[in-house]
């Protein structure tokens, strides 16, 4: 049996100590399990990057490799993502913010997806926008087709 996994989550964290808890357990709490997760933190200066190491020695110990940028510098999204990137060796990956919070069955979905429909190259799901003070303020349902 192939041990790698086949995708690879890249999450770009920046400042998001009040979220990064709740999206890294619900990373954790994944029914697909055949993924690992890269996470750049951005500079944060809030706990954030402190909370990433804890979990990548603790509860994701084994799937998470948290990286920063050298002198854990804030050098901005496309670096961040870029960091992440080069450290992606998967069929597939997905982006993930630091402050998304997914359905436990959300990369079991995504896969099973690219699997079964081969000439697709991009897909993307479905989401929630929520304030700060947990009020929904948009649902997109993701039900577009975006062209060749």
């Amino acid at each position: 049996m192939n041990t790698k996994p086949r995708g690879t989550v890249c999450m770009c964290a920046y400042m998001h100590a009040k979220y990064i808890r709740q999206a890294l357990d619900a990373l954790a709490a994944q029914t697909y399990t055949h993924f690992k997760i890269v996470a750049c933190d951005d500079g944060s200066t809030d706990g954030t990057y402190e909370i990433l190491k804890e979990y990548e020695a603790g509860k994701l110990a084994g799937k998470l490799t948290v990286i920063t940028h050298p002198g854990h510098v804030n050098r901005g999204i496309y670096h961040t993502y870029n960091a992440c990137l080069d450290h992606m060796d998967t069929e597939f990956f997905t982006a993930h913010a630091s402050d998304d919070f997914w359905d436990p069955d959300a990369l079991e979905y995504w896969v099973k997806f690219m699997d079964e429909r081969p000439d697709i190259d991009f897909i993307y799901g479905q989401c929630k926008l929520v304030g700060a003070d947990g009020v929904s303020l948009h649902q997109f349902l993701g039900a577009c087709d975006i062209g060749n």
